[in-house]
């Protein structure tokens, strides 16, 4: 009986540090395995991925077209300063010669002709009240100083 008892014990005490030692490299990540183990045979992939991206990517075009918050009174001072219409550059027309082939005039201290360019204003016609400029999409008459 004692010697049955002795042999639990031993039994007992082997399958404990069986169990110990593998509890132990099991928290090292040490666990011995049959064979060798590829982890990328047992990937999961997501048959959405591609569908994801493209979200992604429109989401953020929208964010790149979305307007901008103006959270600082400067700021929004500053915009609206921006957005308020140009005003055509100053010209100073100091002669004019209206009334032949090739009309010209002396404007900025330049002697300009039909088709010159000032001030980045088109000059569409010269005539005896002065020029006519073309700024952005306006046509503006000059009057001679």
């Amino acid at each position: 009986m004692r010697s049955r008892i002795k042999k639990n014990k031993i039994t007992i005490i082997s399958v404990f540090l069986v169990f110990l030692l593998c509890g132990i490299s099991y928290a090292k990540g040490e666990l011995l395995t049959y064979g060798s183990f590829d982890p990328e045979k047992f990937k999961i992939s997501n048959p959405f991925e591609a569908q994801f991206q493209e979200i992604t990517s429109v989401e953020n075009k929208l964010k790149e077209k979305k307007p901008k918050m103006i959270k600082n009174p400067e700021q929004a001072k500053k915009t609206k300063e921006e957005d308020k219409p140009l005003s055509p550059p100053k010209i100073t027309i100091t002669g004019l010669i209206w009334n032949s082939e090739k009309p010209q005039a002396i404007a900025n201290g330049q002697i300009v002709n039909i088709g010159d360019y000032i001030e980045e204003c088109e000059i569409l016609d010269i005539n005896k009240d002065g020029l006519e400029i073309q700024f952005m999409t306006n046509s503006i008459q000059i009057p001679a100083n």
